[in-house]
């Protein structure tokens, strides 16, 4: 017994112990034009089908969850159909899906195409997203469907997308810290979250030019805008021209201005660089959290777009 997998990139079957699964890549398609289908964005085709090994009542619980898992890993909408078949041959090529007014789109695979790397991953995904006591005291199943729900909006409204992206990481966040109170968020909760996980980010710094020292009060070690260290002493310096309110506090002002004093997303300045910027961040954040790793991912990855260690390719 069968279901069906579309618009998941994939080339070799995929075990996942922790549902009793296994995800096929579908014979179909050519190696050329996998990627392609996978990863369009008029229609949902099918790239692979999940034979399960038993049939039981938790069924639909598992179909939900593993097609949450694959968006998450692809950043891209991905359908496993809860109808089942008893061939891949019965499953039609892509689904007559109606998308609504905008394209599907896609952020970009969160690991790279390396079908190892990505079975442990969703082993590791099921396990976190069953784990109820992790779950309580991280949060972590609240900021994973916010970011899941991101990539399965039918019209892909910005503001919408971006209250759901800052309150992924406020969650988290707030859950890491013990922090309940409605003031300070960034710098109570938000940004010693992110540094505790090995981000490099502060919330203020002096408005300077390259090279100039950073406000002493600063507390981080490090900027958003890639300052460095100097030795082993409490003075850090600004490679690039830092803006007096730096990323983390412009995400919140952004937050506030959409949804606490009713301001369109074009009142904001550069809204779409820090909605992508922090579109980009939330994944890693999530992945930091759920405690994987491997020899691709480039932390770093949502500031310099490089999302991946060239060298390790």
């Amino acid at each position: 017994m069968y279901f069906g997998i579309y618009g998941f990139n994939f080339s070799k079957e995929i075990r996942c112990d922790e549902l009793g699964l296994t995800l096929i890549p579908s014979k179909r398609l050519t190696s050329q034009d996998r990627t392609k289908k996978a990863e369009d964005r008029k229609k949902y085709y099918l790239t692979g089908i999940i034979k399960m090994d038993s049939i039981n009542q938790e069924i639909d619980e598992k179909i939900w969850m593993m097609s949450n898992i694959l968006t998450f890993c692809q950043q891209q909408a991905v359908i496993v159909t809860y109808d089942h078949r008893e061939t891949e041959e019965s499953f039609p090529d892509y689904l007559d899906y109606q998308m609504g007014r905008y394209e599907r789109q896609g952020g970009g695979n969160v690991l790279c195409i390396d079908d190892k790397s990505r079975e442990n991953l969703i082993n590791l995904l099921c396990n976190k997203l069953q784990d109820k006591s992790f779950l309580s005291n991280t949060s972590f199943d609240k900021a994973f469907h916010y970011n899941v729900a991101r990539w399965n909006l039918r019209e892909q409204y910005v503001e919408i997308i971006y209250y759901l992206s800052f309150s992924a990481l406020e969650t988290l966040a707030r859950k890491n810290q013990r922090y309940t109170k409605t003031k300070n968020v960034i710098k109570n909760a938000i940004e010693p979250f992110l540094i505790s996980l090995g981000f490099c980010v502060c919330s203020k710094v002096e408005t300077t030019c390259c090279n100039h020292k950073l406000n002493k009060n600063t507390k981080p070690a490090y900027c958003l805008n890639q300052c460095r260290k100097i030795s082993n002493k409490q003075e850090f310096f600004c490679s690039s021209s830092c803006e007096s309110v730096c990323e983390l506090e412009k995400f919140k002002q952004i937050r506030d201005k959409l949804f606490h004093n009713s301001e369109g997303y074009e009142s904001n300045e550069n809204f779409f660089e820090y909605a992508h910027l922090l579109d980009k961040l939330l994944p890693y954040v999530i992945l930091k959290v759920s405690g994987f790793t491997d020899n691709y991912i480039n932390w770093n990855g949502w500031k310099d777009l490089t999302a991946f260690h060239l060298h390790t390719l």
